[in-house]
């Protein structure tokens, strides 16, 4: 049920919905710039023991599509379903990007494959801009549906972020554009973000209307 309008009659709702989406936008900001860099002093590929170990498959579609669903549905569920938890919601995706952003920055590894066309053909024009090599860790791939897993408790909700992990976890395997680190660090740096933002947020993680 689409609920938000109910929301914005608070002020402090309201607030907190602009400092968290103007906090989303810097945070998206930054990885533009880290990822850029990152790019330009990337070193040489490392070698990976579960990369080492598995073939590498072209799933681009995949890559790019499931990811791009997972971005609107963190968004989306609690826009249309949750509006009450928006605000936090909003907040912890920024965090996560803010930290990826500043890890873009200290770590120069090279990516474990350099040839990207096979991702970026898949890419629409508009994103194509914000697709980097070399920003590696952690894997904002399966960072994201982890931190929806953990934030929303409805049972159909958590199978269907808990089938979307496992999917990113595979994908981003087998067409080897993260290393195995960057890949099962992530839900580790989600858990802490999340528990971060409950903190931060406190009692309005979740706003109450009063009928």
């Amino acid at each position: 049920m689409f609920r938000i309008k109910n929301y914005l009659k608070i002020k402090k709702y309201r607030n907190l919905l602009f400092l968290s989406t103007i906090f989303l936008i810097i945070s998206l900001f930054l990885m533009s710039i880290t990822g850029k860099y990152a790019d330009s002093v990337a070193g040489a590929p490392l070698n990976d023991i579960i990369l080492d170990a598995i073939p590498r498959i072209n799933l681009s579609f995949m890559y790019v599509h499931i990811y791009l669903f997972v971005l609107i549905l963190i968004i989306a569920y609690p826009l249309f379903f949750y509006p009450e938890k928006l605000p936090f919601t909003i907040f912890a995706v920024a965090l996560i990007a803010t930290i990826r952003a500043i890890f873009n920055a200290m770590t120069h590894l090279g990516p474990p494959v350099e040839d990207v066309e096979l991702i970026l053909t898949g890419l629409p024009d508009i994103l194509k801009g914000m697709y980097f090599k070399a920003d590696l860790f952690f894997s904002g791939h399966v960072a994201i549906p982890t931190l929806g897993f953990f934030m929303f408790k409805e049972r159909k909700i958590k199978w269907l972020w808990l089938f979307l992990i496992i999917v990113e976890i595979l994908v981003n395997l087998f067409m080897h554009t993260h290393y195995s680190i960057d890949v099962f660090a992530a839900p580790f740096f989600s858990y802490a973000v999340f528990k971060f933002s409950q903190y931060i947020f406190k009692e309005n993680e979740r706003f109450k209307l009063n009928y």
